[in-house]
């Protein structure tokens, strides 16, 4: 039997075995990505079927991120679904969110050992979470939050709003000395979004903690469609919460007026970041013991 010899020369030529791991990694990319970009031209150059070629070829990977940055790492994973999409076999393991694509939730699978006695756990989720219009929700929530594929790595997941919550309860957390890093903290986009990701935070059993506006400020009592949606809005939260894996915490009625100040229309996060770094900034109570619940 063969091998195939490769050999670089990056100003000195030798053997790649004898190259560092990062350009080892580059050199192997560059391979993955041409094969990717051949099939794809084979494919639309023949009538060959995704189940003829799917006997052709596996690729299997472990920790394929190691010596890559995340644009690098992005770029890959655009090489993986491609040859998956030309009926290539693409398994990897991986402990990169960059490599994660969590609208394809039904290829992800969870392997944890939580002890000896009962070994290594495989969760996965096999069915439809979503309806027409609620998927188009979740794919445009991707672009509010990017990196939302972090979430299958987390201790706990906290499900906010919006961006100030996301800025301002870790940093309260840290003032009280009860940051965890093994947290993780999802700015869903809208209090209407944060349903669909406890849906799928069930399915995978990952811990989560919801944070949600009442919503009832005083500008809208005298709207009373404005109180019912903002009611039936929680009421979606709260039903699909199930107790043995996720919590709901209400901030009355919304994060500025648990901070104690108005905010303009604009830079709402940056402001509440300078309001709590204030010399005559405190810290309520009340809301000290939410954070402390979320972080719980």
């Amino acid at each position: 039997m063969q091998f195939a010899s490769v050999w670089i020369n990056d100003g000195t030529r030798t053997d790649i075995a004898r190259k560092g791991h990062g350009l080892q990694r580059a050199v192997t990319i560059a391979l993955i990505q041409l094969i990717a970009k051949r099939q794809l031209q084979a494919l639309s150059n023949t009538e060959t079927t995704n189940r003829a070629a799917s006997k052709s070829r596996y690729f299997i990977f472990e920790e394929p991120e190691l010596y890559l940055h995340p644009q690098a790492q992005r770029a890959l994973f655009d090489s993986f679904v491609n040859l998956s999409e030309t009926g290539n076999q693409v398994m990897l393991c991986t402990h990169s969110s960059n490599l994660i694509n969590i609208d394809k939730y039904k290829s992800i699978y969870i392997v944890k050992k939580e002890n000896e006695q009962t070994g290594s756990k495989i969760t996965q989720c096999e069915e439809d979470l979503f309806d027409g219009s609620q998927k188009n929700e979740w794919n445009l929530s991707y672009w509010i939050n990017p990196d939302r594929g972090e979430l299958f790595f987390a201790e706990k997941v906290i499900l906010v709003e919006g961006q100030t919550d996301k800025v301002i309860i870790p940093a309260l957390a840290d003032k009280l000395s009860i940051f965890k890093y093994s947290y993780t903290i999802i700015d869903c986009g809208s209090k209407q979004n944060i349903p669909l990701y406890i849906r799928l935070l069930n399915k995978f059993s990952i811990p989560y903690v919801a944070v949600y506006d009442k919503d009832h400020q005083e500008n809208k009592t005298l709207k009373p469609q404005a109180i019912e949606a903002a009611n039936s809005a929680t009421k979606a939260i709260l039903d699909e919460v199930i107790e043995e894996l996720g919590v709901a915490v209400e901030l009355v009625n919304d994060i500025e007026e648990e901070l104690g100040y108005e905010s303009g229309k604009s830079g709402k996060p940056f402001q509440a970041l300078q309001h709590i770094k204030s010399d005559d900034f405190q810290l309520s109570d009340s809301f000290a013991n939410k954070i402390r619940a979320i972080y719980k």
